[in-house]
């Protein structure tokens, strides 16, 4: 006997049926009461708790370390250190400062102290060296530094190779002339901030114990745009240069822990001298450079023009401990000029200034061989006189490039100043005479 198609129907629902009560998933309840009450509660839903800690929101912190000197390398003890976010940090007996930031790849900190020029200095997470700070002498003609946050709407990512095509690790690559630093990670992989769309690349490796010391510099590249992220040509690294030479004092006893800048080609490295007064950079591009060393505890070594040309270059530096020498500023009548301005450089440093008293007696700190002397009048504007001197001895005759509006020439009668005299020896009470005349 053949079953009718509608049986087989129902013999399937009542299967169907069946497993779904077997499972629970359709409950039979004799109750009618229960069954109105859950139909009319429904379902409610499930609330699940993250068990797992909150994640920290708040952004990470880095400490910025470093220290402060004056212009003479004497440790600047109370020096205020600001952040871009307003983060204060102070300087120690030894000049140190420790500055908690915001984690990132660059930053523009503020450096003030009592009787110094503001300063305004780049610092990067990754860049070679110690963070070192040299304030200069404040004087009454400084211009208000602004403290601005740098801003790098563009970022460059990119690859250092070695000539066999191989992941350059740890190598320090920068923009030429921008104090934004990166370093390449084990495949040689880099991402740096760029201020323009035309950046010159430098690579930087200095050597250690597992690796050689390798550098590259880019030609100007032309990037097409001004924001965003932008792919780098890949940068071949080969065997870097090396510049190294002696700090000594004029015993010739070694100086120890001097700052040394090196500069150029587009790139700053900052190391210091090591206990028998010598220091080394290596993982240099060839090309001309500056080596400045710092001032040292009242000492001034000058700095020198170097042509790194070769594998190895090699400089001596001696220092010469600066006197106290007292000038007096006169007219070229004979007249003292008081309260005026001196100050001294050396190499474009200014590292002594003093006001005179009304009898025109000023004292500041010299040494031997070149300097230049800017004499301000009472004001710091009206007067401005500079002066070279060019052979060995502390104050031949000098010649003068005076500048003033026209307006300063009518209201003001000194103008111009001539050292006199010709004295190589000097000491503590040694004294020179400043000639002050008119236009």
């Amino acid at each position: 006997m053949r079953m009718r198609p509608s049986t087989y129907v129902v013999l399937c629902a009542v299967l169907v049926i069946t497993v779904f009560v077997v499972r629970g998933d359709l409950r039979i309840n004799g109750d009618g009461d229960t069954r109105l009450e859950e139909a009319a509660r429904g379902d409610r839903p499930s609330v699940i708790k993250n068990h797992l800690p909150a994640p920290n929101r708040e952004n990470s912190s880095v400490a910025l370390s470093g220290r402060v000197f004056d212009a003479l390398g004497y440790a600047l003890a109370g020096a205020e250190v600001l952040g871009p976010a307003g983060e204060v940090a102070r300087t120690d007996d030894r000049g140190s400062f420790e500055l908690s930031v915001a984690e990132t790849a660059f930053l523009d900190v503020l450096i003030r102290a009592r009787g110094c020029s503001t300063s305004v200095q780049r610092a990067s997470a990754v860049a070679p060296g110690p963070f070192v700070a040299q304030l200069q002498p404040r004087t009454p003609w400084d211009r208000r530094v602004e403290h601005r946050a740098a801003q790098a709407a563009l970022t460059g990512e990119g690859f250092v190779r070695d000539v066999d095509g191989g992941p350059v690790a740890g190598a320090y690559v920068t923009a030429a002339g921008s104090g934004f630093w990166s370093r390449t990670d084990e495949i040689g992989r880099y991402t740096l901030p760029l201020l323009d769309a035309s950046p010159t690349l430098v690579v930087h490796r200095p050597a250690d114990a597992d690796v050689e010391a390798v550098a590259a510099r880019s030609e100007s590249l032309d990037l097409g745009r001004e924001r965003g992220v932008v792919p780098l040509p890949e940068l071949m690294a080969t065997p870097g240069a090396t510049i190294s030479g002696s700090l000594r004092d004029g015993e010739g006893s070694p100086l120890i822990g001097v700052p040394v800048t090196v500069e150029g080609q587009g790139m700053t490295h900052v190391c210091e001298s090591g206990s028998s007064g010598r220091f080394r950079v290596t993982g240099l591009v060839a090309g001309s450079y500056e080596v400045r060393p710092m001032a040292w505890r009242g000492a001034l070594g000058r700095p020198r023009e170097v042509e790194l040309d070769g594998p190895v270059t090699e400089c001596e530096f001696v220092f010469e401990l600066a006197q106290k020498t007292r000038v007096q500023i006169q007219s070229e009548a004979g007249v003292p000029v008081g309260n005026a301005y001196v100050s001294v450089l050396v190499a474009g440093a200014r590292h002594s200034m003093a006001q005179a008293n009304e009898s025109g007696w000023v004292e500041v700190d010299v040494i031997s061989g070149p300097m230049e002397f800017e004499v301000r009048a009472e004001d710091g504007a009206g007067m401005t006189a500079r002066s070279m001197i060019s052979s060995g001895n502390i104050f031949p005759s000098m010649s003068y490039i005076f500048s003033e509006s026209e307006a300063k020439r009518r209201r003001m009668a000194s103008t111009l100043a001539r050292f006199s005299g010709a004295q190589r020896a000097y000491s503590r009470t040694s004294a020179s005479r400043c000639v002050v005349g008119g236009i």
